[in-house]
């Protein structure tokens, strides 16, 4: 006899695909239009949120410290899921004056976004990376 799952069980469940089809969708839209510099910014924090899923204990966890912060590393840097992305110094990454121009800020977060997705490609199946094209793909 097989054992029937809770009705709220199922509700979760029925929950987490809507919640997950919308983020799915929304992102999709992002990527539509990520030559816009203020797409990039939504993807880098999406990204960092999946970086931090994915086994990468063989990769480097932490940013080059040479390509230095974005606005939003400011206000990731606080979250304890975040702690082995920042250095340990975050606190004073946070108290650091910043001041930049659009376009190194811009230059910036596009390395970042290529570094997490390179590490992800890693660490994970289900994203690609070919070097000798070079492009990234999902695995189906």
């Amino acid at each position: 006899m097989i054992a029937e799952k809770p009705a709220s069980d199922i509700t979760h469940v029925v929950s987490f695909r809507y919640a997950q089809k919308s983020t799915n969708n929304i992102l999709d839209l992002i990527l539509a239009h990520v030559e816009n510099p203020g797409a990039l910014t939504y993807v880098h924090v999406t990204l960092i949120t999946h970086f931090l899923q994915v086994d990468c204990s063989s990769a480097a966890t932490q940013f080059p410290s040479s390509n230095g912060p974005v606005p939003e590393d400011y206000f990731l840097s606080g979250f304890f899921w975040s702690q082995d992305l920042y250095p340990g110094d975050s606190e004073n990454m946070i108290s650091e004056k910043h001041d930049q121009d659009s376009k190194q800020e811009e230059y910036q977060r596009e390395e970042h976004v290529l570094w997490l997705a390179l590490r992800i490609a890693a660490g994970s199946t289900w994203i690609n990376f070919d070097s000798s094209k070079p492009a990234f793909s999902v695995s189906s």
